[in-house]
């Protein structure tokens, strides 16, 4: 009929009196030659579900004997199949997802441990032994790379929420373009203006959105070549139905010399687990895309020919100028920050983070949960040994965490200046922190630096705005 031939692509008049299996060889070996064959032998209708030899339709068969032969009514069920496929893929990412986010947050951990003791160890080494010095930072360097893997596992685990700060587009792209094509054949042509606005970022998740683009620039050019990585300064107006409001954003763009997108794929590249490549996992896109949307901007392929692709995304620009931590010799803070009190369920890392302060000159006072902390904080106020600063774990495996204690502490200290401290990245008071009642924010794993920064930036931040209050 009418719709059988839509079905096919074939008329009619060229199919009637034909013998199947000549005119649709490509139906052999499938499950509608296995039912066919089911139903001829034992002359019993049977029901089934296949797709079209291009695996773009799924139908559901009924077929049954009938003149010697076969009748089938073929109805089409691809939307059905297609939201039952979302369905399961959606399962499969939030089963991996929470897998993913537990094993992240425990690795971090781990990490925190690994790095800070490999800090301690370069201030303690002496200044002669190079190969030693050498050795310790190559470890570093890992540790550091394995914590990257570690967020881009975190971030898969929930999407994410960004930790921004404002940073410089051309050294995030230079340094990511750098170890994404390290030891491979392709070499990045940055082209890139000294005048480029600031964004405010989470550099890590933005670092996973670079090196997404640039793998897959990798694999389109496996005989090498030269992946062009231009930033230009944008206005946007505020248009009805625009992707993006109006403002000011900076636009990234990661052009390849490969093949370019066939054009039946270009709406599909941003799927999760959509891919063309046999060993790819097919979320390095989708990850992206959700990523640049978190941060108010768009991820999109903008150009595609035989010659190449282009990936273009827009993050809104920032008004303000990158942050510079400036520290005070020996300690690396103020010398009037003297005690802090630290809360971490994990013995290695309270242990660790008190070695670190110390070495930054403070004194420490280290405990288990939140209760501890409440009644420490409240002793030393009675004897007026005012802790300077709080270091507060948000995930306390069964007592009272770092935003429950938050909420006590400033019940006793409205004035308390506290940081949060967490092994997931996706943690909302690390995101949001002042909204949370606290100063600052240190995601794990973390460094001498890394400490010291916060440090500073959330004291300087109780001096200039010292009636903080959510």
């Amino acid at each position: 009929n009418p719709e059988a031939e839509a079905l096919f692509g074939r008329s009619r008049k060229e199919l009637l009196g034909g013998e199947l299996w000549q005119k649709f060889p490509e139906l052999r070996g499938t499950p509608f030659e296995q039912n066919y064959r089911q139903v001829m032998a034992e002359q019993a209708p049977v029901e089934f579900e296949a797709c079209d030899p291009r695996g773009t339709k799924w139908f559901e068969v009924h077929a049954y004997p009938s003149g010697g032969g076969v009748s089938a009514f073929f109805r089409d069920v691809t939307e059905r199949k297609r939201a039952e496929d979302d369905r399961l893929t959606k399962g499969k990412i939030e089963s991996l997802g929470t897998l993913a986010g537990g094993i992240a947050h425990d690795l971090n951990n781990i990490l925190t441990v690994i790095s800070g003791n490999i800090g301690l160890a370069q201030l303690e080494a002496p200044v002669e032994e190079k190969n030693l010095l050498g050795c310790l930072a190559k470890a570093s360097q890992a540790a550091q790379e394995a914590a990257h893997m570690s967020s881009q596992l975190l971030t898969f685990s929930k999407g994410g929420s960004p930790v921004k700060k404002v940073v410089r587009m051309s050294e995030l792209l230079a340094k990511s373009a750098h170890f994404s094509l390290h030891g491979s054949n392709l070499r990045a042509e940055m082209d890139i203006p000294p005048d480029l606005w600031p964004t405010e970022v989470d550099p890590t998740q933005i670092e996973q959105v670079i090196n997404a683009l640039m793998i897959n620039a990798r694999e389109a050019m496996p005989s090498g070549g030269t992946v062009d990585i231009s930033a230009r300064n944008v206005e946007l107006d505020d248009k009805p139905g625009a992707l993006l409001p109006g403002g000011r954003y900076i636009k990234v763009a990661i052009a390849d010399h490969g093949g370019g997108v066939p054009v039946g794929m270009a709406t599909k590249i941003f799927d999760p687990y959509f891919t063309t490549k046999p060993v790819s996992s097919g979320l390095g896109l989708s990850i992206s895309f959700s990523i640049v949307k978190k941060h108010g901007g768009m991820l999109h392929l903008e150009q595609s020919s035989p010659v190449g692709a282009v990936f273009a995304f827009y993050l809104p620009a920032a008004r303000a100028e990158p942050a510079v931590v400036r520290t005070v010799a020996g300690s690396g803070l103020s010398s009037t920050l003297q005690r802090i009190l630290v809360m971490d369920d994990e013995e290695g890392i309270r242990e660790l983070t008190s070695q670190l302060l110390n070495t930054l000159g403070y004194e420490v006072t280290a405990v288990t949960d939140g209760v501890e902390a409440v009644n420490t904080y409240e002793r030393a106020m009675r004897r007026g040994e005012n802790f300077q600063a709080v270091i507060l774990d948000a995930t306390i495996r069964g007592g009272m965490g770092g935003l429950a204690t938050i909420s006590r502490l400033r019940n006793i200290d409205p004035s308390v200046v506290a940081i949060i401290c967490s092994g997931y990245s996706d943690e909302a008071a690390l995101a949001e922190f002042l909204q949370y009642g606290f100063r600052g924010a240190l995601p794990k794993p973390f460094t001498r630096r890394d400490l010291a920064d916060v440090l500073q930036r959330a004291v300087t931040n109780s001096k200039t705005d010292p009636a903080f209050v959510r």
